[in-house]
């Protein structure tokens, strides 16, 4: 299957390079909220941080059966995933143990006591976003709000 993508991959590469480049450094955001009901945020990461120290690999089943999109890991180090984005065919390296620059987490909102911040790079470590997943127990009761910051090189189009 990667093998049948290289092409793809490869001139997603290209393209994110070139707005990279074009951005000179320069981010945007973009945000996505969250509702679920029947389980707290609390709960999630107690599972989450369970998978992890139990087993890595059925945490990848795990995720995978959560984000099909991520139908591909890639062999290099840490989480990489395969994912379309729009019209492109992207290999992107998730790093959640890497916080970047100290801006992303100056956006946080107070009101979300759960933070967890990520950056995604292209399959040569060059960085093409980062994220800030934002997670509360919502006053409603067991329900869990959140939000995802993506921050984008300024040039990306919504």
């Amino acid at each position: 299957m990667l093998a049948l993508l290289s092409p793809q991959i490869a001139a997603t590469d290209a393209y994110f390079q070139s707005i990279i480049t074009a951005s000179n450094g320069n981010y945007r955001e973009r945000r996505t909220d969250l509702h679920v009901n029947s389980i707290s945020t609390t709960q999630i990461q107690a599972t989450r941080l369970r998978w992890l120290k139990k087993d890595g690999d059925a945490f990848r089943r795990k995720l995978l059966n959560i984000h099909p999109e991520h139908y591909a890991t890639l062999p290099i180090e840490g989480e990489s995933i395969v994912e379309v984005i729009v019209e492109h065919v992207a290999r992107l390296h998730v790093i959640g143990d890497k916080e970047g620059p100290e801006w992303v987490m100056k956006y946080g909102d107070e009101e979300y006591p759960f933070k967890k911040p990520t950056v995604l790079e292209l399959g040569d470590g060059t960085i093409f976003a980062y994220i800030l997943h934002e997670f509360r127990n919502t006053p409603w009761g067991r329900g869990r709000g959140g939000r995802m910051q993506y921050y984008f090189e300024a040039v990306v189009s919504e």
